[in-house]
C-alpha cells in the first residue's frame, strides 16, 4: 500500500486504495461506531451527575442600539439611542 515507493503504475495506486476501502475501511466504520457506542454509554452516568450540578446560564440582557456611524452625516443627525 505504498502509493510512491518504485515504479508504481497510477493504475495500481487507484486498485490498491479501492481494495483498502472496500475491504478494510468498513472494519475500521464499524469499530469505531461500537467504541463511540460503548464510551456514551459508560459515561453517561457522569454527563448526567455534571448537568444536574450545572447551575442554568443566566437570562441575557438586553444591548443598546447603536445607530451605524455614517448613517448620521448622511441624515444630518447627531443622534445616539442610549
Amino acid at each position: 500500500f505504498i502509493q510512491q515507493g518504485g515504479n508504481n503504475r497510477h493504475e495500481d495506486i487507484c486498485a490498491a486504495l479501492e481494495l483498502f476501502a472496500a475491504r478494510v475501511m468498513p472494519e475500521f466504520k464499524d469499530r469505531h461506531a461500537a467504541r463511540q457506542r460503548r464510551k456514551a454509554e459508560e459515561l453517561a452516568p457522569y454527563v448526567e451527575r455534571a448537568l444536574a450540578r450545572r447551575t442554568p446560564p443566566p437570562e441575557p440582557r438586553q444591548l443598546p442600539t447603536v445607530q451605524a456611524y455614517g448613517r448620521n452625516i448622511l441624515t444630518g443627525e447627531a443622534t445616539y439611542d442610549r
